[in-house]
């Protein structure tokens, strides 16, 4: 860590001291992290905290390219993508916006939107058959008319290239917000290979280094309190029929700590088990696991949502719907912010007697498969904390994180923490996808907990407040930073 040297002239001992331990419990304010030269930052390590370096389909917009009808046989295979072109212009979909009205998933392109003052290069290494023509393509919304670079020749076998955003476009320009991002690889049919994508701050000098990964599990949306755990008694980890009740489905079992079921209606429901008026000044963040079986269809029904009300379900408050993706997803959104349908009554503004979630809205038969579900509050802190991460590099020693806070989870400008104890971190070597905070299944109540390594801070002279952790790791040639889902409140 770099931070400003403190010229001390006359100090006595004792006085030494007393800064001394200040400065522990306190950090250093206005510290700068140690940035890498070189690559720069990446959109999807930052933004994401999943770079694309295609080991699996969470790295693309995955059922938008599939069902794009121009490419067959795709397939993710030691980290790398390969596909079938077909009709002589394929198209990958690295991310894609839905309508606005949605409450965006981290699927969704609409979910941490690229800043394309910041992203201004597209680097990409591509495998093509024969002498090709790439391009880059973008949308800033749903809707809205697509810009795009001009092409860019590939000669047969592997290509590294860099496109400059900003220069040499058409269409819309690329400033602002953009949700969209698409590349076509080539004008001919064949079958290509795609090894990584950055989208960069700048130009990186060295592409083929694989970024370092940061993930702060604690504070997150599952690191405080849980309202089935500390109030009820009894986890919604799907272990017993006591957890929810299930409405319009059939065939309901409680198997592996799994909640089963297939809909007889369009209008699914589990209706999870509360015993008081849900006091949702302290129990705010909601996350699930969730599968959703067969194909996304966004049309026909692969959308949830949330109900709850007081009095009678016909005075229910009810969220816009969030896109069900294929798999089992966890899915985490903080009530006080997200969207909901016409003069509903806010998360904040209510006080929940029932608190339903609608799995999807297929009309015909769908089995779905529910994990656990979560209602939890902000993370506290008396006079120390422990920050849980996990760092990792793919080609080298996990970097040692620096940590800060601020209290406005924006600009990285905070204050440095100093970490009075820390635990190991991910081994060298070791990469680890972070779409919401890692978790682990280990018998224990609520049903997951933070996992990885532990960074103590003092926060004995810390003044009662809210403050965001902000984390940055750097392995001499790319940086990655990030901040915490959720605020850690600190009080005395």
């Amino acid at each position: 860590m770099s931070t400003t040297r403190l010229r001390l002239n006359r100090l006595y001992p004792f006085g030494l001291l007393i800064m001394s331990v200040m400065l522990l419990a306190l950090g250093l304010p206005g510290a700068t992290p140690t940035l890498a030269a070189g690559n720069g930052e990446d959109y999807a390590t930052n933004e994401l905290g999943n770079p694309w370096d295609m080991d699996g389909p969470g790295d693309i917009a995955f059922e938008q390219t599939r069902d794009g009808d121009h490419m067959t046989n795709i397939a993710f295979t030691n980290g790398i993508f390969s596909a079938t072109a077909t009709g002589g212009d394929p198209r990958l979909f690295l991310r894609w916006p839905v309508d606005s009205h949605v409450n965006p998933v981290p699927q969704d392109g609409n979910y941490h939107p690229i800043d394309a003052n910041k992203y201004k290069f597209f680097t990409v290494k591509v495998n093509v058959p024969s002498t090709q023509f790439a391009q880059v393509l973008w949308v800033p919304a749903m809707g809205v008319a697509p810009g795009s670079t001009g092409f860019k020749q590939l000669q047969a076998g592997w290509n590294i290239v860099t496109f400059d955003l900003t220069s040499g476009t058409s269409g819309t320009p690329w400033s602002g917000s953009i949700q969209g991002l698409m590349f076509d690889p080539m004008n001919a049919n064949g079958v290509f290979q795609i090894d990584y994508v950055r989208l960069s701050t700048v130009d990186p000098s060295s592409p083929d280094n694989i970024p370092p990964q940061l993930a702060i599990t604690s504070p997150s949306f599952i690191s405080g309190p849980d309202y089935a755990t500390t109030v009820v008694g009894n986890p919604w980890d799907m272990n017993d029929s006591a957890d929810l009740k299930g409405s319009n489905v059939t065939g309901e079992s409680f198997g592996s700590s799994i909640y089963n079921a297939t809909n007889t209606s369009g209008d699914p429901a589990l209706t999870l088990h509360v015993t008081t008026l849900i006091d949702t000044s302290r129990f705010k963040y909601v996350t699930y696991r969730m599968q959703v079986d067969g194909q996304k269809d966004t049309t026909l029904g692969s959308v949830a949502r949330f109900f709850w009300w007081t009095t009678i379900p016909e005075q229910a408050s009810v969220t816009n719907d969030n896109v069900v993706y294929e798999g089992f997803q966890t899915v985490s959104f903080d009530l006080t912010k997200i969207k909901v349908e016409g003069v509903s009554p806010t998360w904040a503004a209510s006080n929940p007697k029932v608190f339903r979630l609608d799995p999807h809205e297929f009309p015909t038969p769908r089995a779905f498969h529910v994990d656990y579900v979560m209602l939890t509050g902000d993370t506290t802190a008396g006079n120390s904390f422990n920050i849980r991460y996990l760092s990792s590099d793919g080609d080298g020693p996990a970097p040692e994180p620096q940590f800060f806070f601020d209290n406005n989870a924006s600009g990285f400008d905070g204050t440095a923490i100093t970490c009075t104890t820390n635990t190991a971190s991910v081994a060298a070597g070791v990469a680890f996808k972070v779409f919401l905070p890692p978790i682990r299944h280990d018998g224990e109540t609520p049903p997951v907990s933070p996992a990885g390594a532990t960074c103590t801070w003092n926060t004995s002279n810390v003044p009662n407040g809210t403050y965001y952790i902000y984390g940055v790791v750097d392995d001499g040639t790319d940086t990655a930073k990030t901040y915490s889902q959720t605020p850690v409140v600190v009080s005395h």
